[in-house]
């Protein structure tokens, strides 16, 4: 008499259990369910396809001599358990160091860099600027010139200098009067392709209001402004400095340094560790 092979009802249990496991960590521990979810949904497809495929070949009629799974299954097993490995690896060392440039796409890939060009623009001495960034590092610093000057490098992750130059040549940053203020932006076709990134160093008139917005990695460093600061970085560390007006600085990932600065602090968001030295201002934490 033959049996029909149980898996299905170990993987119903094994969901169960999984399920009940995550909602004790989210009760007691603070763990965020929903982002686990996300992040890590495509986990219940390959685990469903590997019990799937053990019941067609625990259930299927053996002759003499004949293995019950295969070489090529046995590949396929160890290439999803390989492809998983990976993937956690990568995430455990993004959550470690919330600053490391690491992606799956990037090994095997070299780092080219490329000179950023950028035609100096004339502004009102107390201008507004913002400057919206993807990937890469921005520091920006006054200066007594009414003007906006934008240097700094191109950075491309590539499998050749040739490939490389191909993304570089097709993307650059621009300086665009919007209202009235002007407005510091990557431009081009490649611009928001994930293996380029920007580094800039970028001069602005001392009494221009300033805000400084990053959409993917980098650090932002602002020194020497006498007008207002905002930052809004999304993963990376941000250095303040020798400021006189108010300071506003959203974080998602990374460490805050605030120092000889003399109007207001107003740190919102969750980040890493926060220094704040010399400051003569109030100061207000939000999150």
């Amino acid at each position: 008499m033959s049996m029909r092979p149980r898996s299905s009802g170990i993987f119903s249990g094994l969901v169960f259990i999984v399920i009940g496991l995550l909602f004790l960590l989210h009760n007691y521990r603070g763990f965020e369910f929903h982002d686990v979810f996300r992040h890590w949904w495509p986990l219940i497809i390959i685990f469903w396809g590997m019990l799937k495929l053990y019941e067609r070949t625990s259930g299927r009629p053996l002759e003499p001599g004949a293995s019950r799974i295969t070489a090529g299954e046995i590949f396929l097993i160890l290439g999803l358990l390989a492809l998983v490995g990976v993937v956690v690896a990568v995430d455990a060392v993004k959550e470690k160091f919330p600053g490391t440039h690491i992606e799956l796409g990037d090994f095997g890939r070299n780092s080219y860099d490329y000179d950023l060009e950028v035609a100096p623009k004339n502004v009102a001495a107390n201008a507004r600027i913002n400057v919206r960034g993807t990937r890469g590092d921005i520091t920006v610093r006054a200066s007594d010139e009414p003007e906006i000057r934008v240097t700094g490098k191109k950075n491309v992750r590539a499998w050749s200098d040739g490939d490389a130059q191909k993304v570089a040549e097709r993307a650059s940053v621009e300086i665009v009067q919007n209202g009235d203020g002007y407005e510091i932006r990557p431009s081009g076709s490649n611009s928001g392709d994930s293996r380029l990134g920007f580094d800039m160093e970028i001069a602005v008139p001392k009494k221009a209001s300033l805000t400084v917005r990053t959409a993917d990695k980098g650090d932002i460093v602002v020194s020497d402004m006498a007008a207002s600061v905002s930052v809004n970085n999304q993963n990376g560390d941000v250095d303040v400095r020798d400021t006189t007006g108010d300071v506003n600085i959203d974080m998602r990932h990374g460490d805050v340094k605030v120092s000889d600065t003399k109007g207001d602090i107003k740190l919102s968001g969750k980040g890493g560790e926060v220094e704040i030295t010399s400051a003569t201002g109030g100061l207000t934490v939000d999150g």
